[in-house]
């Protein structure tokens, strides 16, 4: 850390601004198969991107490198301001420095056990054996896995604005997924699907009583999906539980909403958005029951943090309101382009990334409804838990998914239990079909490392809670 600090000094006085980003991860993960243990491994990662501008300080360009040496950041630097006086040559993409913080700060996640070596091969590891050695006893179930990721994630950030924000991240994933075969069937039950149980935090919010009981539950639940019927087909209602919830605001929220995408930047590759820029303000989202925050300060929140990759600070801002839609998501630079207020999602998935618009905790708020009140609202649907896949159009628009585990609901109550579930329709006839909002009793969170975005592509953590959620005359199909 010391050399980052000496290097940036000296460099501050060869370059017309500079800032320099330190990366810097270790990770151990462990995946167990039947009580044996398949994986165990350990991942190092350190390196820095550097940013340069030009001599006119209107163009800024970016080189990444794992030489952490005086040496190896000049060499860095020289390539970014090469590139910086080519854009400025040509006129390409001017920001103002403006666009880069001057704040210090520090943030380091809450935890009053943090996960060490120790507790991942004599507590977590152990833990996983037993689980899927109880998984497996459960008849038809033929595969039972688990896994486990334990992270501590170090970003020191330094620019000639006089910005430092030095910020350390301690997070923890556990998955299980139980794998049952009969009946010339094959059906998979996870625990919380793609967004597993992950999370910030230490060994004090690992639940092992809880964890083992839901490890039973998603066996004995696979069991059941290969004698369960098809899921009905039509038009009918739907009620979701908080992990399908997750992909469908990720989705149909949070990736429209993105600035830089809704500017244009990702349509060659994963999409632009229906979006435009003059609906902010304007457009009708959904349903007046529809709120939705950008809130980077939850806690044990994945995505959670005090300041994103340009040093701007994050506070928790209204992205939809009362079904209004108020504001984007994006950062400094995408803020400056469209001339529109955003948030501090400026975000990089390593050292060796630019920093891009990213969703990061992205919550829809509880509404007022028990889940008994929205049952009995419901004369015939499918209550949906846990999403298995999931289709959307390059604008945004049109979607398609598909889920692991639902219900009949008949006259008001839960009723036979449906294999394959799925849904789809349009994502603003959709969210405002929106008509019950669960309380905060039916509220969970869900969270995932594995958001794709960007050329080249970058994966990165992300977080949504949502209450369970009825919705109004949605096309269901059974696969």
């Amino acid at each position: 850390m010391h050399t980052i600090y000496q290097a940036f000094k000296e460099l501050s006085y060869q370059f017309p601004w500079i800032g320099i980003h330190l990366i810097r991860s270790q990770q151990w993960r462990a995946k167990v198969s039947r009580g044996t243990l398949e994986q165990n491994s350990c991942y190092f990662d350190s390196g820095a991107y550097v940013e340069v501008r030009s001599s006119d300080l209107k163009h800024v360009a970016y080189s990444c490198t794992s030489n952490l040496s005086k040496h190896g950041l000049y060499e860095c630097a020289q390539r970014a301001y090469q590139r910086a006086c080519l854009l400025q040559k040509w006129g390409l993409a001017p920001l103002s420095p403006s666009t880069r913080s001057n704040l210090k700060g520090q943030y380091e996640t809450p935890t009053k056990k943090p996960v060490t070596p120790q507790h991942f091969f004599n507590e977590l590891i152990p833990f996983l054996k037993e689980t899927t050695n109880q998984m497996k006893q459960v008849p038809s179930v033929i595969e039972a896995v688990a896994q486990a990721f334990v992270t501590r994630e170090e970003r020191l950030y330094l620019n000639s604005n006089g910005c430092e924000i030095h910020q350390i991240f301690h997070l923890v994933g556990l998955n299980w997924n139980a794998v049952a075969q009969g009946n010339n069937d094959t059906q998979s039950r996870s625990f919380s699907g793609h967004s597993k149980a992950e999370f910030q935090g230490g060994l004090e919010h690992i639940d092992f009583p809880y964890l083992r009981e839901q490890t039973k539950r998603i066996s004995w639940q696979a069991k059941e999906l290969i004698d369960a019927p098809p899921c009905p087909s039509g038009t009918m209602d739907i009620l979701l539980d908080p992990h399908q919830m997750y992909i469908q605001i990720h989705e149909s929220i949070g990736h429209p909403l993105e600035l830089d995408r809704i500017l244009g930047d990702e349509r060659n590759y994963a999409g632009w958005s229906f979006v435009k820029l003059e609906d902010f303000g304007q457009l009708q989202y959904g349903s007046s029951l529809l709120n939705v925050v950008f809130d980077p300060h939850q806690p044990d929140a994945l995505s959670a943090y005090a300041f994103d990759d340009g040093g701007m600070r994050a506070e928790k801002v209204f992205l939809i309101k009362n079904g209004l839609l108020l504001n984007p998501l994006g950062g400094a630079e995408s803020q400056e382009r469209s001339k529109l207020k955003g948030v501090a999602n400026f975000r990089t998935a390593n050292w060796n990334r630019a920093p891009i618009d990213r969703m990061a905790n992205i919550d829809l708020l509880p509404g007022t409804s028990s889940f008994s009140e929205m049952l009995e609202a419901i004369e015939f649907g499918v209550y949906i838990e846990t999403n298995r896949s999931w289709s959307i159009d390059d604008y945004r628009r049109n979607f398609q998914f598909s889920a692991e585990y639902g219900r009949v609901i008949r006259n008001g109550k839960l009723g036979e239990v449906v294999k394959n579930p799925g849904y789809r329709g349009q994502c603003q006839p959709f969210w405002h079909s929106l008509t019950h909002v669960g309380d905060s009793s039916t509220v969970a969170r869900s969270n995932t490392y594995f958001c794709g975005k960007g050329e080249p592509s970058q994966i990165i953590r992300v977080s949504h809670a949502a209450p369970v959620c009825h919705f109004r005359n949605i096309e269901v199909f059974g696969g």
